[in-house]
Parts: C-alpha cells; structure tokens; sequence
C-alpha cells in the first residue's frame, strides 16, 4: 500500500528532513512544539518504511496515533498500552506479521518501561525495522539505565534510527552520550569513561563532581554532525513570556523546623559527609517544608503550614473568568490534592495531572471546561499540550532543569495566542529561592545549592514589583 504525506513540511522542517534522510542515525532535536515528531514521519514516509517502532515515555503514546492520522496516509499504527508483557509481545509479533503478509506498511508504538523487559524485549529483538524511533530521546541519557542499554542493543535490529528532543542536554553536555550510542555509536565510541575524561575534569569526593568542561567545542562539532538543533524561537514566533515571584512567609512552626533541617543539612556539607549523591534526600525534606509538610524521623507526616495554599487561592480569586484556564505544577501528591482542593471551595472544574491520574482528552490537551489544572510536575511535561491556557502557577518546580524546561513548554508552544505568565511561589530564604535561581542560570540545582550555601539572593531573583530579571 502507497503512503503519502498530508501536508508540505514547513521551511525548518524541510531543513531538518534533508538532514536526516541520508543518516542511518540522526537526532532532530527541534524545541518544544515546532513538529519535530511530523519531520520524523517524513523522513520514515521518504525512506520507504514499511515498518517502524517508536519507543515514547508512557505519557506520550496517545499522541503518535493523531500525529500519524492528521500528518500521513497509509500507515497502519497500534499503540501498545494495556495487558501484560506476554501480551504486549504477542501483539507487537501479531502486528508485524500481518503488515508483513497483507504488504501494509506498520507502525509499533510502546513505551521505554515496556520495550526493554522480557518477553517483549525478546519479540523487538526478532524483528527487523526500517526506522526506529527514540521519542523524547533525553529519556536514555543515563547510559547505565535498562533503557539506554536496551535502545543501543536494538539498534542493530534499525536499518534507519531517528531521536527525537527538544532537549538534548537537559542537565549537563555528558547527556548527548547515550542518545549518540543508541543512535550511531561512531560518534563518541561506546566507552562512556573515555568519553567523560575527554570533555569534564572531574574532581570532588568520589571523583564524580564536573570541576570543569573540556574540549566542549569538539564535542558541539561532533554532535551536530548527527543532530540537526533548533529552538522554537527559531522556527516559529510566540507570544511574549514573562516569570513573576510570589514571595510567601513560612509559619513559625515551619520556620524553626525548616532551619534546623537546613542547619544540619549545610553542617554536614561543612564536613564533607554530604555529596550531589546524597544530598536528595535531605533536599527534598527541606522542599517539602516550602510547602508545609514536615517529614518527621518517625516516618510521620504533618501538615504544619498552608502558606503557599493560602497564597494560591488568594492569586486565583484575582483571575477573571475571561482570563483563561490556570495550570498549576507542583511536585509532592499533597500539593496536587490541596490545589484541586482550592479549585474546588472556588466552585471551579477542576483537572488532574499526576503520577496516579490524567485528566486530558486524548491528544493530551485540556478538557474543556476545565478552569484549574493540577500537575505534578514529573508527569506534566511532555506530549501534553497546555496552550489553551496562558497563566502558570508553580508551588514548586523540582530540581530538574529539563522537567522545568518541559512545563514552561507545555504552555509557551506553537498555538499559543497571548502573553505567556508564570507566577513562582516561593518561600523567602529557603531552598526555593536556590533552586529557582539555579534553574536560572541553567545550573545543575542539587551542585548548584552544594556550592553556593548561605549566598542571599532574594534581592537578585526578585525585580521591581516581582518580576524577575531576565
């Protein structure tokens, strides 16, 4: 059966097929909503595929269907979600075979999680693909993790590899190693040692903090001849987007607990007993205080202060009806129910987006009507579209740059018609004003905090009438 594309690829697009096409492996690494994933369907659709597999986080495997549907013609896609591993092989053999024998081109959707363990592991080894896909590719940057392992190992079996991110190097230049390995192994080898000590020094305890990067021009060169990088600015005009600050002031409870966490937290730095490697426990006790929830050594939990709450139903009781839908991220399961709570007792529709639920329609936009949406921020990033709303509200970010990256996005993206603003609440003098800055300046938060300990920086995050200096 013939395919054919449904609409003529805009001009960056173009740019970045003819630069795939020719490449047994290749990145397109085009930001946030500039259609990265219809440049990928293109180039499979030009290459003749017959039969592609595209690995995706979980969240984003509702999406491929529609991408495929409203952008190519021919291709017969089955997302793999619900059944059993057993099952899932059995599926994903089913449907090849009958691609294979009825000469119908086939597309194979399922996510990292599934792909790697057994029996389905075995069943993607079997076959042979004519274009593979790693969606949101950062995903295999750990280049120990299952998944990584996996993706350069069914590499073999992809006559054409294509990986897909709007953000290579979410948290430092190492990232592009894993996702180069799974992609063509030519470019830093398949030894991430070497590869390390040719672009970091590396020093600290245990040797395993960057003091300082090398050769970092070398390796731009290398990795660009295999990734073809745009940002959404580049390739598409958005509206203007602007951060704002909330300061918010603990309770005295909170206060004097907070304090005592952070005095021993930074007196163990002092001494040397704590490393990036274990330091996130103890952050994000300290995190979860910003938001009033003491942990306490016991295994107790106690809600001890609801500024932030009480800051957020005040900031939302300020938005008009015409104003739009209001997305809040947080990061704890608690944050995510007192939102939903506060929506609630203001008589809004509420949604959630969380570890344990979703509430989106089924290309992952809002549902309509819903005026208030509650996202835990690890499961609100990619694949999900938020540019029916304008307005963000963050009680607290995390400490990952690329989730970070991947919320604002979900927001200021392709579709989006108005002034894009984000309303950063944070707890004064607390952790929260470190990670924010960090997230900043682009910074490796849990170092960044290792590093910079007792520097106050409210008066830097914090401009004229809240809104931070960009």
């Amino acid at each position: 059966m013939e395919t054919r594309l449904l609409r003529e690829p805009w001009g960056h697009q173009v740019d970045a097929i003819n630069f795939s096409l020719p490449k047994t492996g290749s990145m397109i690494a085009l930001g946030m909503g500039a259609g990265k994933s219809f440049a990928a369907i293109a180039v499979a659709q030009k290459a003749g595929a017959k039969a592609i597999l595209i690995l995706c986080p979980h969240s984003v495997l509702g999406v491929w269907n529609g991408e495929f549907r409203k952008n190519v013609e021919g291709y017969y896609v089955e997302v793999i979600r619900k059944g059993t591993n057993l099952k899932k092989a059995e599926k994903i053999f089913s449907v090849y075979e009958w691609g294979r024998i009825n000469d119908r081109p086939i597309v194979i959707v399922i996510n990292y999680e599934s792909a790697w363990r057994n029996p389905t592991r075995e069943t993607l080894l079997t076959l042979m693909w004519d274009v593979l896909i790693y969606d949101e590719s950062h995903k295999i940057k750990n280049n120990n993790g299952m998944a990584s392992l996996f993706c350069d190992r069914l590499r073999l079996n992809a006559r054409k590899r294509i990986g897909l991110t709007g953000t290579p190097s979410p948290h430092s230049p190492l990232d592009v190693f894993a996702q180069a390995r799974a992609l063509d192994p030519r470019v830093f080898g398949k030894n991430y040692t070497a590869f390390r000590n040719r672009y970091a020094r590396m020093g600290g305890q245990d040797n395993t903090q960057v003091v300082e990067w090398l050769n970092q021009d070398e390796l731009n060169k290398k990795f660009h001849s295999i990734a073809f990088v745009r940002k959404t600015s580049e390739c598409v005009d958005l509206p203007p987007i602007s951060h704002h600050v909330i300061p918010v002031e603990l309770s005295p409870k909170a206060r004097e607990l907070y304090e005592s966490l952070e005095e021993n937290f930074y007196a163990q730095v002092s001494e040397g007993e704590i490393t990036p490697k274990n330091a996130l426990v103890k952050l994000l006790r300290m995190q979860q205080l910003t938001s009033g929830i003491a942990t306490y050594d016991d295994g107790s939990v106690e809600q001890v202060c609801t500024a932030k709450i009480d800051a957020l139903r005040e900031f939302l009781e300020c938005i008009a009806l015409e104003e739009g839908p209001v997305i809040t991220f947080s990061r704890f399961s608690p944050d995510v129910q007192n939102v939903i709570k506060v929506g609630e007792g203001l008589e809004w529709k509420t949604g959630e987006v969380s570890s344990r639920q979703k509430d989106l329609t089924e290309d992952a936009k809002l549902i309509p009507g819903v005026r208030l949406q509650s996202v835990q921020i690890q499961s609100g990033g990619v694949g999900i579209d938020f540019s029916d709303a304008s307005i963000a509200a963050y009680l607290l970010t995390g400490f990952s740059l690329g989730d970070f990256d991947q919320s604002v996005a979900r927001l200021h993206r392709p579709g989006q018609k108005n002034h894009t603003r984000m309303y950063h609440f944070i707890a004064a003098g607390t952790i929260d004003v470190r990670v924010r800055s960090a997230l900043k300046r682009r910074r490796d938060v849990i170092e960044d905090i290792l590093m910079r300990r007792r520097i106050n920086e409210d008066a830097v995050l914090l401009g004229e009438d809240g809104v931070e200096d960009e």
